[in-house]
């Protein structure tokens, strides 16, 4: 409930994870039902490109259904740089739907100086992540 934005992974080399990826945002949007959240969907594995079962392409035409914000593929292994622009990318789309015309009962529920706080926990976990890969 309280999320300010979701990833959706999958395994580019799992047909059914691809498949269940279509579940979870469904779970995701019915539970949220009046708070509208960003979602991103990325397709890992992407450096097993002789197991692939699901081509980019279907990837795409996937995130467009569940009108995901964006949609990356990338290696966690690998631990490139799609893995932080996903990232990066939510956090960017979960500013860009903030705006001060939030109903009053939303705020009160969730005021923005908290969400402002996990923001930026978010940021952190993500950079002292990304340090480690690359360091």
């Amino acid at each position: 409930m309280w999320g300010d934005g979701f990833l959706v992974v999958y395994s580019v080399v799992d047909r059914n994870s691809f498949e269940q990826a279509s579940l979870i945002k469904a779970q995701l949007d019915d539970i949220r039902k009046s708070i509208s959240a960003p979602c991103i969907l990325v397709g890992n594995k992407v450096d097993l490109e002789h197991q692939r079962q699901v081509s980019c392409e279907e990837g795409e035409r996937m995130a467009a259904q569940l009108s995901a914000a964006s949609f990356f593929e990338t290696s966690a292994s690998d631990g490139g740089s799609t893995i932080a622009e996903a990232f990066h990318e939510i956090c960017r789309e979960v500013k860009r739907r903030r705006s001060p015309a939030i109903s009053p009962s939303h705020t009160e529920k969730y005021p923005m100086r908290r969400r402002a706080s996990a923001h930026q926990q978010v940021l952190q976990v993500i950079s002292r992540v990304l340090t480690k890969i690359n360091g």
